[in-house]
């Protein structure tokens, strides 16, 4: 009797010491730094006066009219990319062959001028047509808010966007001049969402399930277009587009190590 109770005394520590052992196990964190490489189109960090597309897809970029490099948000010295606020911008041509999907572009913005400025536009520079997104500054109202645009237009790729074409959504936060800020817009199944510094400050529904193909429209960034150029002043960097909308976690891992 003596040894049956031993026995079942050993296999009953045992089997609290593999269950304690078992809790003691802690699962892995979501790998985030290979998750926001996952659908990553292009990828901009402009170290060193670059436009190369570090995403390894060939998607560089190219400056227009002198665009020139700054100090980033380290201080590091040609970092990010500085527009003058006059007329001088870059552009992704390979944008041209975006294909017709979700999308993500995730940026850190330090703007001098915050009552006017285009950030970015997929659209044609020379005649506005084709004009899928975009995102800057309430020109019109002068708020010091940001706007971000779907066109909502069954022929997008050969009209000029009206301002009914436009689904738009308000960040609703004001923008302090010579600051930097982390920037996230999307546009997911149908619904556009902005975030700031890792924080959800928008969404709403749009009619459009996914943005447009146009061959006719690159990604522009720091201008409108030819007739209407509201250039953009201030800085820009860390600039990643993906054809897929991020997680919330994701977003705030890429506003907390913004550099």
């Amino acid at each position: 009797m003596k040894q049956v109770f031993l026995s079942f005394f050993s296999l009953s520590l045992c089997l609290f010491l593999f269950s304690c052992k078992k809790k003691d196990i802690k699962p892995l964190a979501p790998n985030y730094e290979d998750s926001v490489k996952r659908n990553l189109w292009g990828y901009y960090t402009f170290n060193n006066g670059s436009f190369e597309d570090k995403s390894g897809n060939g998607h560089n970029m190219r400056g227009v009219n002198g665009t020139q490099f700054g100090n980033d948000k380290a201080n590091v010295a040609n970092n990010a990319l500085s527009f003058d606020g006059i007329n001088d911008y870059t552009v992704i041509d390979a944008g041209t062959n975006f294909p017709e999907s979700n999308f993500s572009v995730s940026l850190l913005m330090f703007a001098e001028k915050t009552s006017s400025g285009r950030i970015f536009v997929k659209g044609n520079f020379n005649d506005a047509k084709a004009v899928a997104t975009t995102f800057g500054f309430d020109d019109d109202n002068k708020t010091n808010q940001l706007f971000f645009t779907i066109n909502k237009e069954t022929d997008v790729c050969n009209t000029s966007p009206q301002n009914s074409s436009l689904t738009y959504l308000n960040t609703g936060v004001t923008i302090a001049q010579n600051t930097w800020y982390s920037i996230v817009v999307s546009h997911v199944n149908g619904t556009e969402y902005a975030y700031i510094n890792g924080q959800l400050v928008a969404s709403r529904i749009t009619p459009t399930p996914m943005i447009k193909s146009c061959i006719n429209a690159p990604f522009y960034f720091g201008i409108w277009w030819l007739q209407d150029l509201r250039p953009y002043m201030g800085k820009l960097d860390d600039v990643r587009i993906y054809t897929r909308g991020l997680s919330d976690a994701e977003i705030k891992f890429l506003s907390d190590n913004s550099r």
